[in-house]
């Protein structure tokens, strides 16, 4: 097998590295497509404000003319400013299932990180936190969920055997009780031990709404949210998130921690849309056949997809009391949250809280690392 990894420039380039994921996984039943939407805005440098202080370059392998990998080697100084290491990231990785494509792609990617003073490469990760974050571990034997991220179980194996190591987990929990059971939300051992905290919710569910506020995305990355490693976004990287993912990431529920009149928390559910994204498939407009699902529903399901406390409160106990308080506005509501995402390994108290409850751990995401030395 004749590798080579070429820079994508022309317009068939840029063609075959969107559809190379759909040639790879059509055929296997978890595929759809699209995940999210790979297209010119992501690499749009006038258009994508994510990319203001990152420069991308993207990268396919051929075998005889044929594409059969991808990837996007990525320096994003704001990730760089935020860890105060110079850490390259890269994304975008798919390929056949065979050591020698990946180990040229990931090589590729890496010498061009070196070439710019990178010291290390971490990913799957792209300049937006929440746009492609991590690689499925664990968890196949689920459904997948419409907006984050896939990938068939052989990736792992490409990844370890080019000499990746974990840099962290972050987890999905599922509710495993009977979903018409009023106990699958109950949340245990969370006891409010800071009076001065009040919460407040705002939800578009409720029989008597309380408007979201229309910054809604622009105070959630204004709670400090360098903590855990994590980017502050600017206005227009959280209109752009807003735009790419249009209505599948719009909340139906927000709960605001506040002390002394200041927000110091925040946790953000969204639609969950498992259940409604199955009775889809297969349709012609996967995406309004699952908001349609969903909104037909008579007892609404929410996904509680962020949640993040400021950093002068990272040593209390606000994110349990914030799960907790965020759950139990939402059953007011007649909203259940059957599923909690993005759960970071280091977050014990909320592993603990989770564990004791009606959820189970069910899907796992994984960041790899390696240096950049010259062999």
């Amino acid at each position: 097998m004749a590798i080579k990894v070429i820079t994508v420039r022309s317009a068939r380039e840029k063609a075959q590295f969107v559809n190379l994921p759909n040639m790879l996984h059509k055929h296997h039943r978890d595929w759809e497509r699209p995940k999210l939407q790979v297209n010119n805005v992501l690499f749009d440098y006038d258009n994508n404000p994510f990319l203001s202080k990152s420069t991308v370059k993207r990268f396919i392998a051929l075998n005889d003319g044929k594409i059969v990998g991808r990837i996007t080697g990525i320096v994003d100084q704001n990730y760089i400013d935020s860890c105060g290491e110079a850490v390259g990231l890269f994304a975008f990785f798919d390929s056949i299932d065979n050591n020698v494509v990946a180990t040229a792609l990931f090589n590729t990617a890496s010498q061009w990180l070196r070439e710019r003073e990178m010291v290390k490469i971490l990913g799957p990760a792209y300049p937006s936190p929440h746009i492609i974050d991590g690689l499925l571990i664990d968890g196949f034997s689920f459904d997948p969920y419409y907006i984050a991220p896939w990938n068939q179980n052989y990736y792992k194996s490409l990844f370890e055997s080019s000499g990746f190591q974990k840099a962290n987990d972050y987890q999905s929990w599922r509710v495993t009780a009977d979903a018409n059971n009023e106990s699958s939300n109950s949340i245990d051992d969370v006891e409010a031990n800071n009076s001065s905290i009040s919460f407040m919710s705002y939800s578009v569910v409720k029989k008597h709404k309380k408007p979201i506020p229309d910054d809604i995305w622009r105070k959630f990355t204004s709670i400090n949210s360098s903590n855990g490693g994590e980017l502050i976004m600017s206005h227009g990287e959280t209109d752009l998130l807003r735009n790419l993912y249009r209505n599948m990431l719009s909340p139906c529920q927000v709960t605001v921690a506040e002390f002394n009149n200041t927000p110091v928390g925040m946790a953000i559910i969204i639609p969950d849309y498992y259940d409604a994204h199955i009775l889809s498939r297969g349709r012609i407009s996967p995406i309004r056949n699952i908001i349609f699902q969903w909104n037909k529903q008579k007892h609404r399901k929410g996904r509680l997809a962020f949640i993040q406390v400021s950093k002068n409160q990272i040593d209390s106990d606000l994110k349990g009391e914030l799960l907790k308080n965020s759950i139990l506005h939402a059953a007011e509501n007649n909203l259940q949250v059957t599923e909690i995402a993005s759960i970071n390994e280091d977050d014990v108290e909320l592993q603990k809280i989770l564990g004791n409850s009606n959820y189970k751990k069910y899907k796992t995401f994984r960041l790899y690392h390696r240096p950049l030395r010259q062999a």
